[in-house]
């Protein structure tokens, strides 16, 4: 299983506020899952953001 973030670790590895993470999230340009009332970011995700994969 991925390993899941909340919004705070996900800001503060992308070093950005959690209400800019929160935007994102609303906006779409980050995918996130909703567990109870709380948002996860998977570390797979990150990664992604951090480093897009190379394909075309």
């Amino acid at each position: 299983m991925d390993n899941l973030l909340s919004i705070r670790d996900a800001a503060k590895r992308l070093q950005l506020s959690p209400t800019t993470i929160r935007r994102l999230i609303k906006k779409g340009a980050i995918k996130a899952q909703k567990i109870g009332k709380q948002y996860r970011i998977s570390q797979k995700t990150l990664d992604n953001l951090i480093s897009p994969p190379n394909g075309n």
